[in-house]
């Protein structure tokens, strides 16, 4: 009778411990429904069976709610999500420095006065207030122009030191997975799996915002990830270390400095090395830098970096020499404002020409080619010379 007595005390007992362990994970799961990394769970028991008889609740063992392709699905979205608001930052940067339409020193202001005063000249090219005007809105665009390359040159730089921070960043939470691979390892299914299992789930979806990469799973629980192009970033013995060395000024881009490659390097358990490949290669121009990365923050910041302020300096470059030929015509049609110290070229003028020379100027006749046959100076005020 008391053995009876004994076993029915236990199984009330292991009831009890049952229900509150539901509750427990109950009031977790409620706790966190708004909580988008939380992965629900419930409780999983397991009878104790004498003979043909129930002897109530044994085993007690939470569980996950999990399902690897809607998370790998969360994954590919969450990479996505972060390269396209990297993108877009740095574009609407390029944007607010370059086309601000109330800002008078943008270039689209300063060229429509500059090329307004060039109509105005042209009305009227002996005015010299309004050669004096075209030559100075050509300065005021010369500055903007400066002005706006260095904002590019700084937003270049500033994604290239955002680069840095990210693969910084990236190789932590790397680390993070390979000591949860590890301890997967050692504690397979024990109870501790549940943590370690949330830790790596919360873990890859950190990462995933930052590298673009493929992820499996081993018997155990521990990830394997490959990034996209195939090189290893993590197995369950061996993880991988991403290195880059950023640019140290702004200037760096100004001058035209090679850009670095971005390495992966394989470490073994122990910390030895393995082998080391290029993940981006490095370069002065864009096109000589390439990648297999498509998604992600590091992937958005390498476009930033390499196209975006790129091409609007490249744009800059051109509106300059537009500029300059505009005011090197009209210096070439009279004379420069302030003067030249000395003689920088010539032009050419026939017998019926009429010109206003005072102070002293060479005369010179040539050749259909060009070359002097006579000269002479002379100091004099002339009119219709």
């Amino acid at each position: 009778m008391p053995a009876i007595v004994d076993r029915g005390m236990n199984a009330t007992l292991l009831v009890m411990e049952a229900t509150r362990r539901g509750l427990d994970v109950a009031a977790l799961n409620i706790a966190n429904q708004h909580n988008d990394d939380y992965i629900n769970r419930e409780l999983q028991i397991s009878s104790i069976v004498a003979g043909s008889q129930n002897m109530g609740p044994g085993k007690l063992r939470v569980e996950r709610f999990f399902d690897q392709h809607l998370d790998r699905n969360i994954r590919t979205q969450l990479s996505k999500v972060e390269s396209a608001s990297v993108r877009e930052k740095y574009l609407q940067s390029i944007s607010d420095l370059v086309a601000q339409k109330d800002n008078p020193s943008t270039p689209s202001k300063a060229n429509e006065t500059f090329f307004n005063s060039l109509r105005a000249l042209s009305a009227n090219v002996t005015e010299q207030a309004l050669k004096n005007s075209v030559v100075e809105e050509g300065r005021n665009v010369s500055r903007v122009i400066n002005n706006i390359a260095d904002g590019l040159y700084r937003i270049r730089y500033e994604a290239d030191q955002e680069i840095q921070e990210t693969i910084q960043t990236a190789n932590l939470l790397v680390q993070d997975l390979f000591h949860i691979n590890q301890n997967l390892k050692v504690s397979a299914n024990s109870a501790g799996d549940v943590d370690q299992l949330t830790n790596r789930d919360l873990t890859l979806k950190k990462l995933s915002k930052l590298l673009d990469f493929e992820t499996r799973f081993d018997q155990n629980g521990g990830s394997i990830l490959t990034l996209r192009g195939g090189l290893s970033l993590l197995d369950v013995d061996v993880y991988s270390e991403i290195s880059y060395d950023s640019q140290d000024t702004v200037a760096a881009f100004k001058d035209g400095a090679n850009i670095n490659p971005i390495m992966v390097t394989e470490y073994s358990v122990s910390g030895k090395k393995l082998s080391t490949h290029e993940l981006v290669t490095g370069g002065i121009n864009a096109s000589e830098i390439k990648t297999d990365l498509q998604f992600g923050r590091l992937a958005g910041l390498l476009e930033a970096r390499d196209h975006y302020g790129q091409g609007e300096i490249d744009i800059m470059n051109n509106l300059a020499v537009v500029v300059s030929d505009a005011v090197n015509a009209i210096h070439n049609k009279g004379s420069g404002r302030p003067p030249a110290e000395s003689l920088t070229g010539s032009r050419p003028t026939t017998y019926s020409s009429l010109t206003a020379w005072q102070g002293n100027f060479k005369v010179a006749v040539t050749d259909v080619n060009g070359i002097a046959l006579a000269a002479t100076t002379t100091e004099a005020t002339c009119a219709g010379y």
